[in-house]
């Protein structure tokens, strides 16, 4: 592989784990987007992200070509909309309100949950589940705890043990799985729901 060629899967893998760890996948109608200018987006606090391949649909129906060149750069595979121009501002504002307004009755729910989980210094013997779309920083906060349990370096760099309901649980990730928002989990399958809501999932098969 030529130099420029490392230098470009290098960029394309940065970006790939940012997307990953640091933005959230959205639709179009999140965005107050019509339907057609595109399928998939990510967003972060300060950007719009769309893949190239998707952009001129983006520009053509989300009205993103009227968007000032010095807020728009090409990264990778990918194609970034600054926050600093208004017509990106205005649609993550709108992102950010809606979040805001549905997650309200979810929080209140998640403070009553976090005050029945109590750490345990085993995380389990065996994968029963999935969390999917969780980063560690979430998984922190509706724990209420960061990693307690050790477990094997080679394998795992993340482990928490706990209670719930006088249940035990435990969710870890596996050769790198938090960087791509995904844990395994062992326990109780109706309880681990009620504790992570739709981004768990039972084990597949």
């Amino acid at each position: 592989m030529s130099g420029i060629d490392g230098l470009t899967a290098d960029v394309r893998k940065l970006v790939n784990e940012f997307l990953a760890e640091e933005a959230v996948k959205v639709k179009a109608k999140d965005l107050r987007l019509d339907v057609r200018a595109g399928s998939t987006f990510w967003v972060t606090s300060d950007a719009i992200i769309v893949p190239k391949y998707a952009d001129n649909t983006l520009q053509y129906y989300g009205g993103f070509e009227y968007v000032d060149k010095p807020f728009r750069t090409e990264i990778g595979d990918y194609v970034f909309y600054l926050s600093e121009d208004s017509r990106v501002s205005d649609h993550l504002e709108y992102y950010a309100d809606s979040v805001e307004d549905k997650d309200f009755d979810e929080a209140i729910e998640k403070l009553l949950v976090k005050d029945q989980i109590t750490p345990y210094p085993h995380a389990g013997s065996n994968r029963t589940g999935d969390l999917q779309g969780l980063t560690y920083k979430d998984i922190c906060d509706i724990l209420g705890f960061k990693p307690n349990c050790n477990d094997d370096p080679d394998k795992v760099k993340y482990s928490w043990g706990f209670t719930y309901k006088d249940k035990h649980f435990g969710v870890w990730d596996y050769k790198g799985g938090h960087k791509y928002k995904e844990w395994s989990t062992y326990g109780d399958h109706n309880l681990l729901r009620e504790i992570f809501g739709h981004n768990y999932v039972t084990k597949t098969k």
